[in-house]
């Protein structure tokens, strides 16, 4: 059951507590001494250490460049040249004046022209680099981005032998196509922070830099087919009119699309009907199969030789065609992946030298390209025959241009007549799922490598990138989804300005998950994303083996081969030392804290409570004391059958209800509100805040200004860990006592929950004491409702015998003073609520005392 879904007076999430089992509880935190650490200790945001590692290449690039400044705040003298003075800021406004190139070719920083792959098919991007002097050529993932950030800044600077640079952009109008969110996001981010880092030093007061700076070319190409379409103009006037950096468009916008299809495809068939098509493609990629079984000789640590079949996204049309394969007569049996999906485990199953046949569609090749080179499948195959079979478009034709920069052979076969897939429609909540990750990487990498305004000097800086500065209003759309991802995280808070618009602050644990980004940044493996992050921090944290955060990380990547290696590296560098003494247990709760609170579906709201970084308790709201369920509700204590817990068994069930409103309380975090008794209230919030201390401190830690990197990341006291009202909290109920309530269980008006849960309760339960019709603050039981009989016991003369519920009491407390010591005892809970029975003047007192002549004779 979905937790929006859960009846409102359905509370069986919410662990119940002994008030022996608080105490003890509190004791061991405050012998921990745990304490959050002061944010003040960590480096400042304008310091040299938040960019960049001391005695590093970079370090030493920047700190060696010679000359004077006029600062903002002393500009009549010129004051040395600083590191902070080479580190740009990012643009939060449109820059008042359009900068360009001083050179005599044009004067213009980038420029527009035509993809040579959409005249050439076939022709490899080495054989086009040979053309061009120091030419690089970027990807639009946040490896491309930092490459061409740190090589152009490493330029600039003279820390290279080279005349001059380019930069190649390839089949821009690929990542705006069909209007994928993710891919013009990408693009504006790559646009803004280079057009801000030519900014800043086209006005830098340095002759040498500024020699170097008219030296530098950045290409953006498009495919012939995309000639004619708005994206180019809007592209070019978003970079003109909005990052004001000089364009040059060279494209011949009089040459109207030509797809020669001769050139594109290898061979060609038609065929009449889906009973011939189904037989041809059956036939060739049979053959297909055949030749490379005769002839591929793969390496051990190749890729696998690959038949990539195109295919409009037909579940029945893919179900038949892949029957069609495995009742053909092959010499060796064929493994076959019905779509991309797939093709993972089929990878990681496969014998070696056995080709592998693979299904998919445009949309999922579009949605592939978008993918980091790491995720995608397409650079994890040897693609020997690629089988085109759905309607040729000049922008299908593009995006396999795109991916496959020397196509292999090709056969095209295309599908006689229309599938409801071929319609222009992309899953745009899919890509932005599937990206997130990657877009939060993005972001907090541009922490690491632009200054911003910050509110206060010891805080996180602020990021705010109007809605301008998007090249679409998908990619603004997709920014904030991304920002509203962050701040659940934990990664980002959110402000308002004077003007209404939003910004974003830097958190401490933000801090830390983009420590890794500083210079000088390797991205020798592929980037290990937040969620990975947070892994190792949390299985360090709780004391979990490093197996743990492995496996939990390789289960969110498609392809695994690489994670070892990077955590390895990633723990060698934060000095993280994992401890395997503890069991398995926690890797649910390692998982749900660190995934996103809004995007995971958990039924506990005490899990999703603890995975959120804030919340606030309150007072029960004046809306909710007037409503029957509040009024109404009961508590249902279960007795427990394991033996971690303090005080005697129990053997009946008890409900009963709290006598007033003051006695609850409503806990708000993350959208929901959770009710629950105040005493309970008590050590849910302690448990967060042992969880989200800990985390806190060692992100202090990993960036202390005094010894960056020396002071070693703790974990969390192995005394709370091992404390079974910590566990109970942070774990789920399991064995446990599990505390559910129950509304409106015998009032006049209907209930506002599910009647079945109370009778499975009652189903499973074999005894009830009674249920309470909860007046205005005594727990009063009607007779005539209840029909179940109270255990025997023998009746003292005497004395007046206490309700059921307090006989329990006094005998839990009996049994603890032989344990602990009478004195001890008393003294301890004398001023504790529900133990008024340790007075003289209490009623009950003289009851106590006979139970505890009796126990000790």
């Amino acid at each position: 059951m979905n937790l929006n879904e859960v009846a409102s007076g359905y509370f069986g999430d919410i662990p119940y507590c002994l008030p022996l089992e608080c105490s003890a509880f509190f004791d061991a935190l405050t012998s921990s001494r745990l304490h959050r650490i002061p944010q003040s200790m960590m480096s400042r945001i304008d310091s040299e250490a938040y960019y960049t590692d001391k005695n590093t290449r970079f370090h030493n690039l920047l700190s060696g460049e010679r000359g004077t400044i006029n600062r903002r705040g002393n500009p009549s003298t010129g004051d040395p040249i600083g590191i902070m003075d080479l580190i740009p800021y990012l643009h939060c406004a449109s820059p008042a004046d359009r900068i360009a190139c001083n050179d005599c070719t044009g004067g213009c920083y980038i420029a527009i022209e035509l993809n040579e792959s959409s005249q050439e098919v076939g022709r490899d991007r080495t054989e086009e680099a040979s053309r061009i002097s120091h030419c690089i050529f970027v990807t639009l993932d946040l490896k491309g981005i930092d490459h061409m950030w740190q090589s152009l800044l490493i330029f600039l600077l003279g820390g290279t032998d080279n005349d001059d640079v380019v930069y190649v952009l390839t089949d821009v109008d690929i990542y705006f196509h069909m209007g994928a969110p993710y891919g013009s996001f990408m693009f504006s981010i790559w646009a803004l922070a280079i057009s801000s880092l030519l900014h800043h030093f086209a006005s830098f007061p340095n002759d040498r830099i500024q020699e170097r700076l008219s030296h530098v070319k950045v290409i953006l190409k498009f495919s012939k087919d995309c000639v004619r379409s708005t994206t180019v103009d809007d592209i070019y006037l978003f970079i003109e009119s909005k990052l004001k950096v000089c364009v040059v468009n060279k494209l011949d916008t009089s040459t109207g699309s030509t797809n020669n299809m001769e050139n594109c495809f290898t061979d060609s068939f038609a065929t009449a009907n889906q009973e011939a098509w189904l037989e041809k493609m059956t036939e060739i990629v049979t053959n297909c199969h055949e030749e490379l079984c005769d002839t591929g000789v793969e390496c051990v640590n190749s890729n696998p030789s690959c038949i990539l079949l195109i295919i409009p996204e037909e579940d029945s049309l893919v179900s038949m065609l892949e029957q069609c394969l495995h009742d053909s007569y092959t010499s060796s049996p064929m493994s076959i992946a019905a779509s991309l999906d797939h093709f993972p485990e089929l990878l990681a199953a496969r014998a070696n030298g056995v080709p592998l046949t693979v299904f998919c569609s445009k949309k999922k090749i579009e949605r592939e390209f978008l993918r980091p080179h790491h995720e995608c499948c397409f650079g994890y195959m040897d693609i020997k025959f690629l089988v085109f079979g759905e309607s040729n478009r000049g922008e299908d034709l593009d995006i396999i241009r795109a991916l496959f920069h020397r196509l292999p052979h090709t056969i095209y076969v295309p599908y006689p007549g229309h599938c409801s897939s071929e319609n222009n429609f992309v899953d745009t909540e899919r890509v932005s799922n599937d990206c997130l990750q990657d877009a939060m990487n993005v972001v907090l990498w541009l922490f690491r490598r632009f200054r911003f305004e910050s509110r206060k000097e010891d805080t996180g800086p602020v990021l705010r990138i109007p809605e301008s500065f998007f090249a679409t209003m998908d990619a603004s759309l997709f920014f904030d989804e991304v920002m509203s991802a962050m701040c659940s995280f934990g990664l980002l808070s959110q402000l308002r300005n004077s003007d209404g618009l939003p910004s974003y602050q830097l958190s401490v644990i933000g801090r830390a998950l983009s420590y890794r980004f500083r210079l000088p940044y390797d991205s020798s493996f592929p980037e290990l994303s937040p969620f990975d992050v947070k892994c190792i921090f949390w299985c360090h944290a709780l004391r979990q083996p490093k197996a743990v955060a492995e496996k939990l990380i390789c289960n969110s990547h498609k392809f695994t081969s690489w994670v070892r290696d990077a955590i390895n590296r990633f723990c060698s560098r934060y000095q993280i030392v994992f401890t395997e003494n503890l069991s398995m247990g926690d890797e649910t709760l390692v998982r749900a804290l660190s995934s996103i609170p809004k995007y995971y579906d958990s039924v506990s709201r005490v899990e999703l409570f603890l995975c959120c970084t804030t919340g606030k308790r309150t007072t029960l709201s004046r809306q909710s004391t007037r409503m029957i369920s509040t009024s109404c509700r009961g508590w249902f204590d279960q007795a427990s059958p394991g033996t971690d817990m303090c005080g005697p068994q129990k053997s009946p069930v008890n409900i009963y209800c709290y006598p007033s409103h003051h006695e609850l309380c409503e806990i708000h975090f993350g959208g929901k509100v959770l009710q629950c008794p105040l005493d309970v209230s008590y050590p849910l919030i302690a448990s967060h805040v042992i969880l989200h201390t800990a985390l806190w401190n060692n992100a202090v830690f990993l960036e202390c200004a005094q010894e960056i990197g020396k002071t070693p990341l703790l974990s969390i006291p192995l005394a709370l860990l091992e404390s079974p009202l910590f566990k109970r909290m942070t774990r789920g109920s399991g064995d446990a006592r599990t505390g559910m309530w129950l509304d409106n269980c015998i009032g006049d008006n209907p209930s506002p929950s599910d009647a079945m849960e109370l009778g499975s309760l009652m189903g499973r339960t074999v005894s009830f004491l009674g249920l309470c019709n909860c007046g205005r603050s005594l727990r009063k039981r009607e007779e005539s409702g209840c029909s179940l009989k109270r255990p025997r016991r023998e009746a003292l003369e005497s004395l007046k015998v206490p309700s059921d519920a307090e006989v329990e009491t006094i005998k839990e407390f009996v049994n603890l003073a032989k344990r602990l010591g009478r004195e001890n005892a008393e003294k301890r809970f004398k001023t504790v609520k529900g133990f008024a029975f340790l007075n003289d003047s209490h009623e009950n007192h003289p009851y106590y005392l006979h139970l505890m002549k009796t126990s000790s004779s």
